[in-house]
């Protein structure tokens, strides 16, 4: 065990709710629950140590995480490292054979991998954080006295069980067959495996649960989640209802859309959508998440970042620094760093339309701070190994940059100046994502919408700065490629080729399968492989082909 947070600490619960209890055992409820120590007045302590689990490694920086680079295993870049990594958005270059180069750039990994038990154990972590807060205020250990405590005790274990819901999303979408647990799990053993279905069923009913709480409280503070989020989350579910349990949830999927795309207005067209792409992750990009006050929430769900409170090698400061390097002109994005991790592959770039055959520059908004080969960067190469001379291989793909920017669209220093941890909230679900799955879902269900589909894309297209589509143009080949375009790099590629099919095989990209130019995987790659810890001491069945 490499550390324990405090809110471990604060439930004398150490020695079996560490690093044990999450990625061996899979016991996500303590065996010891708390018995001497007080929890009396800790409730909002306790909550924003859970709430810090999703946006930096722990609290004070410290992950409960073990084995694992603390960076690599925050929430966010845990979801990276698996959804993003191996497919044709993002290569990753490596000064080794590390255990992201070696495997999960080429789309396989073997259970040993230490990203594969890394991103598990982040996530079965905070489940079981969640497990144990919405534990100990139904057994009142908080001492909850006022009527305020109390309407505040059940508004955070909402969150908490939307927060699980979340977390169990990725593990069934990455992992498939996993362990099942929440705050009525029996305490010291082993939850029971469940097949994907089962589990997504019953993370669904949790979730929809959860959601249906709230009534029509649609309210939301900033850095927390509400009712909202709850729902995106099940938009997800739903989407991928078909690979997860072998039934389509079309129309669910657009009925959800439809609901939270309700709840948001003004912006472009008075669509909800911010009118300006960049603003969405410049600096002072706050303002757009729900709950911050703002005329605007594109941003549904964000991570809140802060250079003095939250700081971690992931989110915003991960997609900047990460992408630039020792060649980066680091003024043009107003960056402190430049960790020359990764730069995009030939295909990301390929579905944009661009100024000429040099991919110089172009007229959607999307691209506006990438850096390409007026940058000096090229695709002549396509690196696997950091060498220096291989970092001007591939363009930048950049979208978080370390400038405010003005209602003009132009870019002003912040407040923060010049660092290498951004003050960017990172966007885990914005409603973009929202209007094209309403439209994939239409498509794809044949439900008959596709005149309010057409509609939807179109306010991202003219966000964009490019030319809106006519009926016929709403296809669904189209549809998935403007998907790509708009959330490329925001941890959904790998499950949207999947749910594409084109995953394994019809499409290949470079490196994919550990082959220059790309070549089929093989049908374990469905699903990443159970972590072997997890085999050894819960006796659970591997995925198939492992």
């Amino acid at each position: 065990m490499k550390t324990i947070n405090k809110l471990i600490l604060s439930i004398g619960a150490v020695a079996t709710f560490g690093l044990a209890s999450c990625t061996s055992d899979m016991d996500l409820t303590p065996k010891n629950p708390q018995e001497e120590t007080d929890l009396t007045g800790k409730l909002y302590e306790d909550f924003a140590n859970v709430q810090l689990q999703f946006t930096s490694p722990g609290v004070n920086g410290n992950s409960p995480v073990s084995g694992f680079d603390g960076g690599m295993g925050t929430f966010q870049r845990a979801i990276f490292n698996l959804e993003t990594i191996p497919t044709d958005e993002a290569n990753w270059l490596s000064t080794d054979n590390d255990y992201l180069q070696a495997e999960v750039q080429y789309g396989f990994a073997a259970p040993s991998n230490a990203a594969v038990l890394g991103t598990y154990s982040r996530m079965t972590c905070n489940i079981a954080m969640c497990n144990l807060f919405i534990k100990n205020v139904q057994e009142d250990k908080y001492g909850l006295s006022s009527a305020d405590q109390q309407r505040d005790a059940q508004n955070f274990v909402k969150q908490a069980k939307i927060l699980r819901g979340a977390c169990y999303y990725y593990l069934i979408d990455l992992y498939g067959n996993i362990g099942y647990a929440d705050e009525n799990t029996p305490q010291g053993e082993a939850p029971e495996q469940l097949t994907r279905a089962e589990a997504y069923n019953r993370a669904v009913a949790d979730l929809e649960a959860a959601v249906a709480e709230y009534g029509n409280d649609y309210s939301q503070t900033w850095a927390y989640v509400g009712k909202e989020v709850g729902m995106a989350v099940l938009m997800k579910f739903y989407l991928n209802a078909e690979i997860y349990t072998g039934t389509p949830q079309w129309a669910k999927c657009w009925d959800m859309c439809k609901q939270i795309i309700a709840q948001h207005s003004g912006g472009l067209d008075n669509s909800g959508l911010v009118d300006d792409y960049a603003k969405l992750f410049a600096a002072n990009n706050s303002q757009y998440v729900k709950g911050a006050g703002g005329s605007v929430s594109e941003i549904i769900w964000g991570l809140p970042q802060d250079p003095d409170h939250t700081r971690a090698w992931s989110g915003s400061s991960f997609m900047l620094n990460a992408f630039l390097n020792s060649k980066s002109d680091k003024t043009k994005w107003n960056s402190g760093g430049s960790w020359g991790c990764m730069t995009a592959r030939k295909q990301l770039a390929d579905k944009f339309e661009w100024d000429d055959a040099t991919m110089t520059s172009s007229a959607d908004a999307r691209v506006r701070f990438w850096a390409t080969s007026a940058d000096g960067y090229s695709f002549d190469a396509n690196p696997v190994y950091n060498l220096d001379h291989q970092q001007s291989c591939g363009y930048l793909p950049l979208k978080y940059i370390g400038w405010d920017i003005d209602n003009l669209g132009n870019t002003v220093l912040p407040a923060t100046g010049t660092t290498e941890f951004l003050s960017s909230d990172y966007a885990m679900i914005r409603l973009a994502e929202v209007y094209l799955s309403a439209a994939e879902a239409d498509l794809r269900g044949s439900l008959g919408h596709n005149t309010e589909s057409l509609k939807f894309v179109n306010y991202i297209r003219k966000r964009a700065g490019v030319a809106t589509w006519d009926a016929s143009e709403l296809t669904l080949q189209n549809v998935m490629e403007e998907r790509q375009r708009e959330l490329y790099t925001e941890c959904t590629r790998r499950t949207d080729l999947i749910r594409d099919g084109k995953w394994l095989k019809g499409y290949n990209w470079t490196w994919k399968n550990q082959v220059l130019d790309g070549a089929n995987l093989p049908d374990r790659a469905m699903l990443w492989p159970i972590p072997g810890t997890m085999l050894d001491v819960a006796g659970y069945t591997q995925n198939p082909g492992y």
